[in-house]
């Protein structure tokens, strides 16, 4: 509600007027520090639109034959408010109103009055959108939201891992491997007990880290992150100010899902909890998780150099076993066709007297 931001001069004379009345003043040191402004904005916006100071709310409120009026006018009026104002907001101009009543010792009635929570249906922030925002940002930002987007991590994972020596050293030990097409990156135990667990990203997003800044060190600044993805949004197109770079956990989410990475996969590369026999089995079985993966996005394990030479050696040996057998069979028909014509060559017809007879 804005804590009196650029209100009007006469909005501001109203304001000093209800700070100079005993009654605001002492509702108002009555307020937790942390609540005071927010409270006093709300009351002072709800009073205002019931065209009210301070010591008119005590008298109507506080008489039997003005309170039905008053409390038909809250009603009234917060049924606008709904148009403009969020739930959150309104709960907080309802509760500055109770808590400024109360300390005067009154209980106004508002029979069947409630303020509805209306949940509003937050758009899809998918894979693709992703991608979109992502070729948006500044470059040297960019391969930190595309190995958020594959590792499933926010930004305080990313962080963490951006300077951390020891993982970082074991993420280029696998690609050392280049038989490893999906590379495990390990996320130690984290807040509220959450056991450790890993994620799996593809060879080449793994390749980017750490990802580092213009001077050649690692980028750590959680804000900066944050500000240089708001502006890669604004550059795409977007104007839902809630798709911060934690979306992009949720955009992983929606495709593993469309492509059928089985749930408890995904849940774990999420890093939430799964039942123990899962956990387990998913921190044994590597190749397994791997597989499913691999099947998800459709992926074949990659030859390496040793491989392809080895592949090339087998099918120089079975061209020439080929060869060999096709030279072997060659010789058996010929010998074969040989042995017919002598056969028939040594072969006498029958005499004609033999065949009349016959």
């Amino acid at each position: 509600m804005g804590h009196f931001r650029n209100i009007s001069p006469d909005e501001r004379q109203r304001l000093d007027q209800f700070r100079s009345e005993r009654l605001w003043k002492e509702w108002l040191s009555t307020l937790h520090p942390n609540t005071k402004k927010s409270y006093e904005s709300a009351l002072f916006n709800l009073l205002g639109r019931l065209k009210v100071t301070p010591s008119d709310i005590v008298r109507l409120a506080g008489s039997p034959e003005t309170q039905k009026d008053l409390s038909k006018q809250v009603k009234i009026v917060f049924a606008q408010l709904a148009q403009q104002y969020s739930y959150s907001a309104r709960n907080i101009m309802l509760a500055s109103f109770k808590n400024f009543l109360a300390l005067n010792e009154i209980a106004l009635p508002l029979t069947g009055f409630k303020i509805k929570l209306e949940r509003k249906v937050k758009p899809l922030f998918t894979w693709e959108d992703a991608e979109r925002t992502i070729s948006k940002a500044a470059i040297e930002y960019q391969p930190i939201y595309r190995f958020m987007l594959w590792s499933a991590f926010d930004i305080e994972r990313f962080v963490q891992l951006n300077r951390d020596s020891d993982r970082l050293s074991d993420i280029k030990r696998q690609l050392d491997d280049e038989r490893r097409e999906w590379i495990r990156i390990d996320v130690p135990k984290g807040r509220k007990s959450s056991p450790p667990f890993y994620s799996l990203v593809p060879r080449e997003v793994a390749q980017l880290l750490p990802v580092l800044d213009q001077q050649g060190k690692p980028i750590t600044s959680k804000n900066s992150i944050h500000y240089h993805w708001v502006n890669a949004l604004k550059r795409a197109g977007f104007t839902f100010k809630h798709f911060g770079p934690h979306n992009l956990r949720s955009a992983w989410t929606g495709e593993a899902t469309r492509r059928k990475l089985e749930p408890v996969v995904r849940e774990h590369q999420m890093g939430h909890m799964v039942d123990g026999e899962n956990y387990q089995r998913m921190q044994q079985d590597e190749r397994w998780v791997t597989d499913e993966f691999r099947k998800a996005w459709a992926t074949d394990q990659t030859a390496t150099t040793h491989d392809l030479k080895e592949r090339d050696g087998r099918i120089e040996r079975l061209e020439l076993e080929n060869k060999e057998q096709k030279a072997r069979l060659d010789r058996i028909e010929a010998l074969s066709v040989k042995g017919l014509l002598v056969t028939a060559a040594n072969t006498k017809p029958p005499s004609r007297k033999r065949r009349k007879n016959a």
